[in-house]
């Protein structure tokens, strides 16, 4: 993962927590992010962020649209907790 490359290369300052439970909390959040929440801000990327005026694609830059807030509501809750 480019965390832990960026990580290992250039240890100072470090850019994961020391203790193993808050290095392995580091690595869920950055997997979750490359296998759930990339893939939907590349379907806005792709569609130039501008919606489409009707049409299925339309329908799919709104559906990205929506799962790219939901799933940063999801990490804002997160990070709020800590």
């Amino acid at each position: 993962m480019i965390l832990e490359y960026l990580d290992d290369a250039y240890p100072d300052p470090p850019l994961l927590p020391a203790d193993p439970a808050g290095r392995a909390l580091a690595r869920h959040w950055e997997a979750w992010a490359d296998d759930i929440l990339f893939p939907r801000i590349w379907e806005l990327i792709e569609g130039g962020f501008y919606p489409a005026v009707s049409g299925a694609e339309a329908a799919r830059f709104e559906a990205a649209t929506t799962a790219v807030a939901q799933l940063h509501a999801i990490l804002d809750a997160h990070l709020e907790g800590r």
